[in-house]
């Protein structure tokens, strides 16, 4: 566990609230609920509470869970038939006094499916037999003889759950954790090595793809939440999504291997030898993409916060560095992320100098651990990377009697040099280049054919664009990212020289001198022509679109827009933008940005004097939109 003056992770899985329950409340309990003697609220098919314990609601049917008397030993062993007998003569004799002791009904009589373990339903089947010393030569039927289920090997169901889950990560999910998928995509795992992986890990992966299963299934139906963008007229609250709310039977085996996860890690902490292991530590880092994936509102800081405990205790970041044999793998990349990305949704007051300085360590090792967005479902050129955490450590220096110093006015200027100056063309060709020069996918060989078509039917030419404007993207985003921070929020204005790397062609046009406001109009301006040429391309692109890599741009570009401007049409654009993300990432983050979004818009709009002025920390404060992640 880690020190004492760290702050560590508690682990822990949220319920749905007593909104989420339907009006059925007035039935009956379960008979989960019953036997257990807790209170149900009834929901059907299946009860709420049931699935938020990671249990099975047995239901409300009248043969869920039988009780019967107890046979005493010299009974054991009459037939049938006596056994039949046995009331009417108890009857006759009449009731003893008391009550009677009850116990379950042994497995070998009939019983509810949902109290037996998971397995498929053998049903007798009807197969062609042939007789050969038959005249006519024709062939009988014959019943097919089901295999019992006492023969079937201890661990087996679990066992092919887990390897069915690890062939659906690398088939659908693994190749939409890096920019072009091939077969050196480091996410990729071999099934046959699938017991070296600890338990921890596999129930991670369980959960994970059950999750991405069910909100894939959910997004394509019309009851799948449904959002607006018109929220000027009052406040809104923020809705916080969870996966609980769906009606699907994988979601108690969600929660199931969730909390197996939990008690396992929970477990690993306490072990002197295993506390600040790289299984543990890679276990915590997957925990925190599991917790983003089931909502941008999840327990993502604590586990967070409980990684840099173990990465201060084994020495600090350059000890996990692949020179150094760490065998966290991918994990190292995604902490960086999740690090750098989780300052930008905090307000300036709320950072900790000591977390912004220490991700100054990481830009040395960027072209090592992120290889410049192309391993990686936040492909992120390093150079713009470097720029975000030199941005978060402005802001954190900003709080102080240092935050209008010449010094940091030089820094910011540098920092906004880098991002005009940064080629979206050169990266995208780049990034095009290393896809040539690989092997082609190697997942099964259905997928493969399917992708491979696709991405045949789309000609180079386009994806070159496509990955260009998504450059671009994430370009203008971090630029407004800057200039609202650094520029705007402080006061201060943006040199000539650097505003004509980025409003040239709006300078030449309109002879308008350049300030802040419109280079920030312009930079917003560039950032949704990007987006929508983006999004443009999706129908048309099948596999081979980028456009599922833009969760962050769109998030910065709601967060930038005014709703005192006639922007309706924007603001529609980016919600059903995020709603669509829901699909293709099989998360539930974008669909809580889009209530946030609106949370903010609404604030906007109806505060006096805001629009334009309201500061990035102002617009993070709203309520409810706390600890929130878009990734």
């Amino acid at each position: 566990m880690p020190p004492p003056d760290q702050r560590t992770a508690s682990w822990q899985v949220h319920t749905s609230s007593p909104a989420e329950t339907s009006s059925g409340s007035r039935g009956g309990p379960c008979h989960t609920c019953r036997r257990q003697r807790l209170r149900c609220d009834a929901t059907r098919p299946s009860c709420n509470k049931c699935l938020a314990r990671g249990v099975e609601c047995l239901g409300y049917g009248p043969r869920a869970i039988l009780w019967v008397q107890p046979k005493s030993p010299a009974q054991v062993g009459k037939s049938t038939d006596e056994s039949t007998k046995e009331p009417e003569s108890m009857a006759a004799t009449g009731k003893k006094k008391g009550r009677p002791r009850l116990v379950l009904m042994p497995k070998n009589t009939r019983e509810s499916p949902a109290q037996s373990e998971p397995q498929a339903r053998h049903e007798p089947e009807w197969v062609f037999v042939n007789h050969a010393d038959s005249q006519d030569g024709r062939r009988a039927l014959a019943k097919k003889q089901a295999v019992s289920s006492e023969l079937v090997p201890a661990g087996y169901h679990n066992n092919m759950l887990a390897l069915s889950m690890l062939d659906y990560m690398n088939k659908y999910i693994v190749s939409d954790m890096v920019l072009f998928d091939n077969e050196v995509n480091p996410h990729r795992v071999e099934l046959e090595y699938w017991r070296y992986f600890p338990d921890v890990i596999i129930d991670m992966v369980i959960s994970c793809c059950l999750t991405h299963q069910v909100i894939r299934c959910h997004a394509t139906q019309d009851s799948f939440p449904q959002t607006s963008s018109n929220v000027r007229s009052q406040l809104v609250h923020v809705t916080k999504h969870r996966i609980s709310s769906f009606q699907n039977p994988s979601v108690g085996i969600i929660f199931k291997h969730h909390l197996r996860t939990l008690r396992q890690l929970g477990e690993d902490l306490k072990d002197q030898e295993l506390r600040y292991s790289d299984v543990v530590l890679a276990a915590i880092i997957t925990l925190v993409r599991v917790e983003i994936q089931q909502s941008a509102f999840g327990a993502w800081p604590a586990h967070l916060d409980a990684a840099r405990a173990i990465i201060a205790q084994r020495g600090g970041f350059q000890t996990f560095l692949p020179e150094n044999n760490a065998n966290i793998g991918e994990g190292l990349a995604t902490f960086v992320f999740v690090d750098v990305l989780g300052a930008i949704f905090t307000p300036s007051n709320m950072l900790n100098s000591r977390d912004t300085l220490a991700q100054l360590e990481y830009v040395p090792f960027l072209d090592t651990i992120c290889r410049d967005g192309a391993n990686s479902d936040f492909p992120c050129a390093n150079r713009l990377l470097e720029c975000i955490i030199r941005i978060n450590q402005i802001r954190t220096l900003g709080q102080g009697v240092e935050g209008q110093g010449s010094d940091l006015d030089t820094a910011c200027s540098q920092i906004f040099h880098r991002i005009a100056s940064f080629d979206a063309a050169a990266w995208a060709q780049s990034r095009l280049l290393e896809l040539g020069s690989s092997s082609p996918p190697s997942w099964s060989p259905e997928i493969r054919d399917a992708r491979q078509n696709g991405a045949i039917a789309v000609p180079r030419a386009t994806i070159q664009a496509m990955t260009e404007d998504l450059a671009r993207a994430f370009q203008y985003a971090v630029m407004l990212y800057c200039v609202r921070t650094l520029y705007m929020d402080r006061g201060k204005s943006v040199p000539d020289s650097l505003a004509s790397l980025v409003a040239a062609p709006l300078q030449s046009k309109q002879q308008v001198p350049l300030d802040v406001e419109n280079l920030h109009q312009s930079a917003l301006h560039g950032l949704l022509q990007a987006l929508h040429r983006l999004w443009a391309m999706e129908k048309s692109s099948g596999p081979a679109w980028v456009g599922k890599f833009s969760f962050w741009p769109i998030w910065v570009a709601g967060m930038e827009l005014d709703p005192k401007v006639a922007t309706s049409h924007e603001q529609t654009f980016i919600c059903a933008s995020l709603q669509r993300l829901c699909y293709y990432l099989g998360a539930l983050g974008p669909l809580d940005a889009v209530s946030a979004l609106q949370a903010v818009w609404a604030k906007t709009a109806v505060e006096a004097g805001a629009g334009q002025d309201e500061t990035w920390d102002r617009r993070l404060m709203v309520p409810g939109l706390r600890y929130m992640f878009c990734f």
